[in-house]
């Protein structure tokens, strides 16, 4: 049974009439190797971090099969940042 409701108006189903969507968060805890892993891919290189947004990006994104996106296809996707710098009071 899964509560699809809130603690206080709780709504419940069966587990075997859901459907979990990947990347969905998870509130529980992880095991040691699930979190090396997280850890381990979140302190990649810059190289290998474009070359999954190239590929799998590109493949999650759906770029080369949308219409609207197929005159980009062969353009790096590019995403401004702002650097903070933290001074001694932070």
């Amino acid at each position: 049974m899964i509560n699809v409701g809130t603690s206080t108006k709780p709504i419940y189903i069966l587990a075997e009439f859901c459907t979990l969507l990947p990347g969905q968060p998870l509130k529980s805890k992880l095991m040691g190797n699930e979190s090396d892993a997280m850890i381990k891919f979140a302190c990649r290189a810059p190289a290998e971090n474009a070359q999954s947004i190239t590929t799998a990006g590109r493949v999650l994104l759906h770029v080369d099969n949308n219409p609207l996106l197929v005159s980009f296809a062969n353009q790096s996707l590019c995403v401004c940042v702002r650097v903070c710098v933290l001074t001694n009071g932070l």
